[in-house]
């Protein structure tokens, strides 16, 4: 496999090298020479102790010391760290770094080794919130200030730590080192000085390169091998050996000791006691096992050392050098370096330094486990993804549409965080195999962890011709070289599920595009590359990223589960964005309080008079701006009225305000008050069964006649408004409904839905709901022991809204807080999502504004002073918010001055309307107090170590 891999690669290197050999050109004239001292430090210390030390022990008490344990803080404890050579730390707690500092202390007279895993920052041993980007990652992000900043405190985090060596930055990118340009070898073999001067071990990990290992005299042989001279001449500490596919023996040593004249430590993970002889022949000094590992592996080696396979003289070589880095790295750095602030930082930062006031110091606990890491860790990660290629400004690629397949090839990892959050701007389907996905139009290739093979390039092949293909890489990016930029492809450099959703994100334009590919991987992909894109949709997102201490949020939490305790609803969804990022969703309870079904953040809520803003005034501000009709129109001259209708010199501007002065319902109580037994026989209003008499549906079994229903707009020609500032009804959007229509040729469901929810890709927003999703996904509303003598699942609740089919300007519409937040920022942003002008800003403001004669902009709701005296709205709400509520129990509310969008969704009528306890409770307002409250108190400042390792550079970033 590996020969097929590098015939197709060696199609290409020619190329490379020649753009390589250009780019190693380039020098960084703001960095300091190189030191090439030509071995490692610790190699050049005394050993007349250790040859003491190693005349006292056994070769059974030797070869214990060629063993390292993998283990957590925990197991640590228990651990015999006086019969090895030191612990490789998988995770610890931050409160157990003391008691694991005076084990290390007490159980060697030695100072052990401290390692953590290759590509780590020490941070990440704390648990999944404080993870990073591992060094590979880190080497993508293309903000300068970031990645060096991260750079900076992997050092200071190893030091707190009283780690050993690390990872040096920039080694073992897969697949590049052979073509790393000259300006990358030196920024690494710059690296290695600095953390010879902090006595940590440099470590080159995870050594990879097939190209060495094959040992033919091609160019790329050539080139890696110079490469790797580079780093040894700068005084490498150690390559950590990873066994994939290739040889493990004889060839490892000679590369090593014979060709690159390597004299300091190979590090190898064993994971099987069948792997030792191997391990043993390829001249590895330190073996790396697990803890449980610990006694079979050491009766192994004495088996190994019994049967003459190696000898006591071998031995003592290995343990010097081993001891001789135990020794080195247990010393206290040198004070010119470790406790000044005069040691150059490893690269320039683009903007220099920043004069800044001085942060509070964190305890080396503190600093561990610090909240502040889960804003950089986000930040960090979204940086890191590079959008590799993007042919035709495809990506943002589209919301809504046609859904996409995502194809996971056998033996990836299925977990679902891609998914999830693709499933926010877009609907798939999975697939397992290619023969699964052959009938796709639109194709994503999710390789996870997963390594192309030469037939998986067939199928792709085959896919491309008939499929819109998109590539996402999480990890290995030697897959590039088998890729092309023909087709959208985003690389992550690890799988972790966060990495999984902002790739997601990424796509969907979600959040930007900015990392940058570490190196060349083929002529296609180049060391520098990264297409940029703009964020265009809600990004989703942590509350630090806005602002916002996340256990201020808590609070909703309570006060919805305490109002779902006391039965002011089963159940509820919320939703809070702010500039643009949704920082809390969560859907809680179930949808009835029998607690069958739970509530999913995709159920389907009648939203009622929200309706008037999310579909009736969106529909009207667009055919305002067609010129279609100005706000003080009159009805008259937009509707065919007759001539003794009181509602002909009503104006579009009084009915958007209600100022019109109507009743607040339609003419339909006769209707509401029709005897059950008037359906059975069909003899007048309703009927059970469906017909051309009875066409239009109310309820379940349960149909208006069609003449009944014309004879409400009848009816409502002769309503007569009176002289009002305010007289909120329903009837006025009714009418503003009957003109739209008028004016656009189509119903209001088939005007918004064209204008407005398919083209932003809302797919669960929607009048009459039975007719796209199953009543499992809609939630129940009254009970209607008065009228409908059934409950109420699946169709309007208004009864108006009913009569006139389910849709109707004041209700009849169905959503979620996830597409309602969409409109939203949709208005936040003046009228553009998706890279698509929906409305104009110009519009929009005047709509929201309160200038037409009242309180309220043109359909809009806004808060009264009033309001704010009974504690209605939070103290610090802009003058500029709009919104509207909803009989339900549901509320949208949108703060241009905060960029926030607040939105509660709830069936507070279920089982009847009489429930008024979420207005009693006041608990849709507490809410908004919370959200309010919880602004502006988390500042994202970089955790700062009360320590003298906290000023290792020059200047903080």
């Amino acid at each position: 496999m590996l020969s097929g891999r590098r015939d197709m690669k060696n199609l290409g290197l020619v190329l490379v090298l020649i753009w390589a050999l250009a780019v190693s050109c380039q020098r960084e004239e703001a960095l300091p020479n190189i030191d090439l001292p030509g071995l490692s430090p610790f190699l050049q210390t005394d050993d007349t102790a250790i040859k003491t030390w190693l005349a006292d022990k056994s070769p059974e008490e030797k070869l214990q010391h060629l063993l390292m344990l993998k283990s957590d803080g925990e197991a640590l404890s228990n651990a015999s760290l006086g019969s090895n050579s030191g612990s490789l730390l998988t995770s610890v707690k931050a409160d157990d770094l003391e008691r694991i500092d005076q084990l290390w202390k007490v159980r060697s007279n030695l100072p052990p080794l401290k390692l953590i895993s290759p590509n780590q920052l020490p941070v990440a041993l704390f648990g999944e919130s404080q993870q990073m980007p591992s060094l590979t990652a880190l080497s993508a992000i293309g903000e300068d200030t970031l990645r060096n900043r991260l750079k900076e405190a992997y050092l200071g985090q190893a030091m707190a730590l009283g780690l050993s060596g690390l990872s040096i930055p920039g080694y073992g990118l897969e697949g590049g080192a052979t073509l790393q340009p000259e300006s990358e070898m030196n920024n690494q073999a710059r690296w290695i000085n600095r953390m010879n001067g902090l006595n940590l071990l440099s470590i080159a990990a995870p050594f990879s390169d097939p190209d060495l290992l094959e040992g033919d005299s091609t160019k790329a042989y050539i080139n890696a091998l110079s490469y790797h001279r580079t780093l040894i001449e700068a005084g490498l500490s150690a390559f950590w050996l990873e066994n994939r596919t290739w040889p493990v023996s004889s060839r490892v040593a000679k590369l090593f000791r014979e060709e690159l004249q390597f004299g300091g430590l190979l590090i190898a993970e064993v994971t099987t006691d069948a792997e030792i002889i191997d391990w043993l022949e390829a001249d590895a000094d330190l073996l790396v096992i697990a803890q449980d590992q610990y006694t079979s592996i050491l009766t192994a080696l004495k088996s190994v050392y019994r049967k003459g396979l190696l000898t006591e003289a071998w031995l003592d070589q290995k343990l010097t050098k081993i001891l001789k880095a135990r020794s080195w790295a247990g010393q206290e750095s040198s004070p010119a370096i470790s406790k000044t602030n005069n040691y150059p930082a490893i690269e320039a930062s683009v903007g220099g330094a920043v004069a800044t006031p001085p942060k509070p110091k964190l305890t080396r606990e503190a600093y561990f486990q610090s909240e502040n890491w889960e804003y950089w860790q986000r930040k960090s990660f979204a940086a890191s993804i590079v959008l590799a290629a993007n042919p035709e400004n495809k990506v943002p690629l589209a919301a809504g549409g046609p859904s996409w397949t995502i194809l996971h090839l056998p033996g990836t990892v299925y977990n679902r965080s891609f998914e999830k959050m693709l499933g926010r701007y877009a609907d798939y389907k999975v697939a397992r195999s290619w023969a699964e996905a052959a009938t796709a139009d639109q194709l994503i290739v999710l390789l996870d962890d997963y390594l192309l093979k030469s037939s998986d390039l067939g199928q792709l092949n085959r896919m491309r011709r008939q499929s819109d293909v998109v590539i996402v890489n999480l990890g290995h990016p030697t897959n590039l070289q088998y890729l092309n930029r023909r087709e959208v492809v985003v690389q992550a450099f690890g799988n972790s599920d966060l990495e999984k959703a902002l790739s997601a994100q990424v796509l969907f334009g979600g959040i930007k595009a900015k990392g940058r590919l570490p190196l060349t991987y083929s002529p296609d992909f180049l060391m520098g590359q990264g297409e940029k894109t703009e964020q265009v949709r809600l990004a989703y997102g942590v509350p630090q990223q806005v602002g916002i201490q996340p256990q201020r949020l808590v609070g909703i939490d309570a006060i919805v589960q305490s109002a779902i305790d006391e039965e002011a609803t089963p159940g509820a969804q919320v939703l809070v964005a702010k500039k643009g990022k949704v920082i809390y969703h969560k859907a809680f309870g179930h949808h009835t309080y029998e607690k069958e079904d739970r509530v999913l953040p995709s159920d389907l809520y009648d939203v009622a008079s929200i309706t008037k803003i999310a579909a009736t005034t969106l529909v009207a501000m667009q055919q305002y701006e067609e010129e279609h009709f100005e706000a003080k129109d009159k009805l008259k001259e937009h509707l065919d009225l007759p001539g003794n209708s009181r509602l002909k010199n009503l104006t579009i501007q009084k009915l958007m305000t209600h100022r019109s002065g109507l009743q607040p319902h339609l003419p339909v109580i006769p209707y509401l008050l029709a005897r059950e037994a008037d359906n059975d026989n069909c003899a007048e209003y309703f009927c059970k069964t469906p017909s051309d008499e009875f066409p239009i549906p109310v309820a379940d079994s349960f149909f208006f006649s069609s003449a009944y229903h014309d004879q409400i707009w009848d009816d409502m020609q002769r309503l007569r408004g009176r002289r009002t500032r305010y007289r909120y009804s329903d009837a006025n959007f009714v009418l503003a409904q009957r003109m739209l229509e008028q004016n656009g040729g189509k119903g209001l469901d088939t005007l918004a839905a064209q204008w407005f929810y398919e083209p932003l890709g809302l797919r669960h927003t929607c009048f009459k709901p039975l007719n796209s999703f199953p009543l499992q996904q809609i939630m129940p509303t009254e009970d209607d022991y008065r009228w409908r003598h059934q409950l109420v699942h699946g169709f309007v609740h208004d009864e108006t809204a009913a009569l006139l089919g389910g849709v109707a300007g004041h209700a009849g519409l169905f959503s979620t807080a996830q597409d309602l937040a969409v409109l939203a920022q949709m208005l936040l942003n003046g009228g553009s999502y998706g890279n698509r002008q929906f409305l104009e800003e110009e519009t929009i403001t005047y709509f929201t504004s309160a200038d037409h004669g009242n309180h309220r902009g043109l359909g809009f709701d806004k808060p009264e002073e009033d309001d704010f005296k009974e504690g209605g709205y939070p103290e610090g709400l802009g003058e500029g918010t709009y919104g509207h509520t909803g009989f339900t129990g549901t509320c949208v509310w949108v703060d241009p001055d905060e960029e926030l969008i607040y939105i509660f969704l709830s069936n507070r009528i279920h089982p009847d309307r009489g429930n008024r306890k979420l207005f009693t409770l006041k608990v849709r307002e507490r809410i908004h107090n919370v959200i309010y409250d919880a602004l502006d108190t988390f500042e994202p400042d970089w955790p700062e170590l009360e320590s003298e390792f906290a000023s290792i550079t020059q200047d903080p970033f």
